[in-house]
């Protein structure tokens, strides 16, 4: 996103820079940008399979934070046609106030948001299911050549139309009969700074909801979409050349909003996910409404037109690096959503403030005052520490914490979330401290896999490295080795003041950082097979499993660094996706035997409810008795077309989405103080 946005900065540059320009000059500049963005193209493509899918050379080949090369990678692949792209929007718009005086061009700029919201509905529900990525890329780079060939065609127009004398005409206007704002009047250096500011905040606001929904709300899939979709919707409605509705009718809607984010960071589980989908969706949408309506109060005549969208485009820059690089670098949690609503608070009590006349002004100092005690609970809520968090941090991958709670008779319980999603446990000062419990129970599949190979050493290999918790199956002989990506996740596992499943650990420990699946092609190319008896496929993010780790390609990969008769366990725990289809399309491509264990929660073993799917090309482990007895039956699975590298869609398996009405009772019951009456479970 921040790299989106910095080529949309560029972009916008060079369309201010290039309307500054003689006509002449400015056709002549802008025809050899689109010849050398053409013949780019095409070396690109001579070079891959098409020219915005780079070829293998491009793999990561170390563990190290892949920030720079990430932004590499897409300044190649993207850069140029993006920024051409990108600036076709502020010279249309130039065009058109050059071929049309007196008419204002910010219709252009609506036009425009809508393409990007039919882009972001339609890619991930139309095209994205029913297309592999090469013919994606292939048909993008098909219509990208006919819209070079069609901005071309737009600057002959312009051309011919601005060396006529009616051209000439449309210099000699001073006002702009639609808004009423002369030409000549340059904006000052405030009016400058309100423009960043007010284009700034609404980025910060969408990247810091879309993270704080996906990661302590709720991890569905695709729902950033939202997200983005309102921000977008917002710049459509405020530029609109209709009526619109104005800022005073989002700042309370902000204020209610803020204050029930406010309750459900607090107390999350009693609102229920889709009411806090919801509010923050609420809060979202009046930020950026109320910032965009000033925005666009404030917008210049069209003659300082590319220098408006320059600086809205700083603006978004600057807000994706905000969160893209300083907040991971500066908060140990996801922190920039309170302080990005606190500052939308703010611009509520300058418009308040600055209001003299009309209905407004008889509420506004109720307002101000409300608006304030926002800001200060924002504040306060987003710099404080939970007494149970004893561990936080945060980096290129995420926030994790360490959660210690303390129990009966000395226990305490030690967890790894990152975000809402326990990631490991461990129950310390107990009996249970060094024995398989959670989603690692004997009672699951890796517990029926580890039987398997209990009479001989053992060599394990463990995708996502977690806390440990497969080291209470090891002994002295054997060999375990992990393949973590994220380098804070390592520190924790390995702090024995946190967990010590790794320091107590009986057998050889191996932990290679980096991607897993990277690790695991080098060292097959390098010719060293691992020959793992089981090999667990265990990394989530959140919630969500890397796709990349799923594919057809992952499992062909998995199945060359295990044994003859070893076994694959994958993770499919998931509360959104339902992963069972996909992995069983897999063991059918493979031709591979296998079971689907389902454990149940126990709260007496300390046993969390998993689904593991055992992989192998063994049959004779099936057989087992205790296996068929616990396996689930196969039959009702749906099919599924096969992920690939090349094809993946992760929209048919989210599972059905259901709203609970008891849901709505619960946040009633929190505004008015009541608590919510326990159920049998947590009465247990």
């Amino acid at each position: 996103m921040m790299v989106y946005q910095t080529l949309l900065l560029a972009g916008y540059t060079y369309a201010h820079g290039l309307s500054g320009l003689h006509l002449k000059k400015h056709v002549r500049l802008h025809f050899l940008i689109l010849g050398l963005s053409f013949v780019i193209f095409i070396c690109l493509w001579m070079q891959w399979k098409t020219p915005i899918t780079p070829g293998q050379n491009w793999q990561p080949v170390d563990s190290s934070i892949p920030i720079l090369r990430i932004i590499g990678l897409l300044l190649i692949c993207i850069g140029l046609p993006f920024v051409v792209l990108s600036s076709t929007s502020s010279l249309v718009q130039k065009w058109f106030s050059i071929i049309n005086p007196g008419k204002s061009p910010y219709g252009f700029y609506v036009i425009s948001n809508i393409g990007s919201m039919l882009a972001l509905i339609t890619y991930p529900f139309v095209f994205e299911p029913r297309l592999r990525l090469v013919n994606q890329a292939i048909m993008w780079s098909i219509l990208y050549v006919v819209y070079l060939a069609m901005c071309a065609f737009c600057v002959v127009i312009v051309w011919k139309k601005g060396a006529s004398s009616r051209d000439q005409e449309v210099q000699s206007h001073l006002v702009e009969p639609v808004s009423g704002k002369r030409k000549d009047v340059v904006p000052s250096v405030l009016t400058h700074l309100e423009w960043l500011f007010l284009s700034m905040l609404p980025c910060v606001i969408l990247l810091a909801t879309s993270t704080e929904m996906t990661q302590n709300i709720a991890p569905i899939p695709l729902l950033w979409i939202l997200c983005l979709a309102l921000y977008l919707l917002s710049f459509i409605i405020c530029f609109s050349p209709v009526n619109r509705p104005t800022h005073w009718f989002f700042i309370p809607l902000l204020l209610v909003s803020s204050f029930l984010a406010i309750l459900i960071i607090k107390d999350g589980p009693t609102f229920g996910i889709v009411p806090a989908i919801i509010v923050f969706s609420a809060a979202l949408f009046s930020s950026c409404m109320l910032c965009n309506t000033i925005l666009y109060s404030l917008r210049p005549h069209p003659v300082h037109l590319t220098r408006y969208y320059v600086i809205i485009a700083l603006g978004g820059a600057l807000g994706g690096v905000l969160i893209g690089i300083v907040a991971p670098l500066v908060f140990k949690a996801y922190y920039e959503f309170r302080f990005g609503l606190s500052f939308c608070c703010l611009v509520g009590v300058i418009i308040l403030w600055q209001e003299k006349h009309g209905w407004m002004r008889v509420v506004r100092f109720p307002l101000i005052f409300f608006s304030i005690v926002m800001m200060l609970l924002l504040f306060i809520t987003a710099t404080h520490v939970p007494s149970h968090a004893i561990y936080r941090a945060r980096n290129f991958y995420g926030a994790v914490t360490v959660r210690s709670i303390n129990g009966p008779h000395g226990w305490v319980r030690r967890s790894l979330l990152n975000g809402n999603i326990s990631h490991g446990v461990q129950l310390l000062n107990n009996p249970m401290e060094y024995k398989p419990i959670s989603y690692y129970a004997k009672e699951g599949g890796v517990g029926f896999a580890m039987q398997r190979f209990s009479f001989k050493p053992l060599r394990i290999g463990v995708i996502g490295l977690g806390v440990g918790m497969i080291c209470t199956y090891t002994q002295p002989d054997d060999y375990v080795k992990f393949y973590e990506i994220n380098p804070e996740v390592v520190n924790i596992a390995r702090n024995p003041d946190y967990f010590t499943y790794l320091s107590q650990c009986l057998a050889t420990v191996d932990i290679s950082l980096g991607d897993a699946r990277i690790s695991l092609e080098h060292e097959l190319k390098e010719g060293h097979p691992r020959n793992y008896d089981v090999l667990l496929i265990d990394a989530f993010t959140a919630d969500s499993v890397p796709m990349h780790l799923l594919t057809r390609e992952a499992f062909k990969l998995y199945l060359s660094h295990i044994t003859a008769n070893g076994i694959i366990a994958v993770n499919v725990s998931n509360t959104y996706i339902d992963l069972v289809p996909q992995i069983w399309a897999q063991k059918k491509y493979f031709d591979l035997d296998g079971a689907i264990i389902r454990a149940k929660k126990d709260y007496r073993k300390c046993v969390d409810a998993s689904t593991w799917i055992l992989l192998s090309r063994d049959s004779s482990f099936f057989l087992m008795p205790e296996i068929s007895k616990a396996a689930l039956d196969p039959s009702l699975i749906p099919a599924m077309d096969v992920w690939t590298d090349d094809y993946g869609s992760l929209l048919p398996a989210i599972r059905t989405f259901r709203i609970r009405m008891d849901n709505v009772n619960n946040v009633f019951r929190v505004i008015m103080g009541l608590k919510k009456p326990k159920t049998s479970t947590e009465q247990q």
